[in-house]
């Protein structure tokens, strides 16, 4: 049997990430930077919002005046460009 790979991205402090969440029953797309990482969880300075339609696209991006933490888990992250 083959070993298998993990394919989960490494995150470092420092990296841009980006991931969808759902609050109130709206989608939502969130980019921040790491602060850490916390076992299975990121701790991420957000920094910027936007909405998120059924057809995937992104409506307009808000920057936030004061960042905001939050803590997805890594697995629901990506690195952000």
């Amino acid at each position: 049997m083959a070993n298998k790979k993990s394919s989960e991205t490494i995150f470092k402090a420092g990296d841009r990430v980006k991931w969808d969440s759902q609050a109130a029953g709206s989608w939502k797309r969130k980019t921040g930077t790491v602060i850490k990482e916390d076992g299975s969880q990121l701790i991420v300075e957000v920094d910027r919002i936007a909405p998120l339609y059924p057809d995937g696209q992104t409506g307009d991006w808000k920057t936030l005046k004061t960042p905001k933490l939050y803590s997805p888990y890594k697995s629901l992250c990506s690195k952000a460009l």
